[in-house]
């Protein structure tokens, strides 16, 4: 199994590099670009934000549902105040983190 969601994150990540900075990455070269980092990002989140706009949401619930995806892969969740945690270590909510980017995203 753990070797299936390896392969599923290699494959993922060279299409997001592809698709976003318009040729496919190794890992250890995108790791070296803060440009080819960006590009993938602001890309990604943009779709998801677009997606989250299209489905009739209004732009705070849209910024936070797309936050929601990127931190926890469902969007539906962006409202949740659980606790994360992952080895241990606890994150915050993705409450919390989808209101930080709301933030972040109102002050650009």
């Amino acid at each position: 199994r753990d070797h299936c969601v390896t392969e599923f994150r290699r494959v993922l990540f060279r299409s997001w590099t592809a698709k976003y900075v318009g040729r496919r990455m190794t890992p250890q070269e995108f790791r070296y670009n803060a440009a080819a980092q960006d590009m993938v990002i602001n890309g990604r989140f943009n779709d998801m934000l677009n997606q989250q706009m299209e489905a009739g949401y209004n732009e705070e619930q849209a910024v936070r549902r797309a936050a929601a995806e990127w931190y926890s892969g469902q969007p539906d969740l962006w409202n949740n105040t659980r606790p994360q945690y992952s080895n241990g270590r606890q994150y915050p909510s993705i409450s919390e983190y989808t209101a930080s980017i709301w933030a972040k995203y109102q002050s650009n």
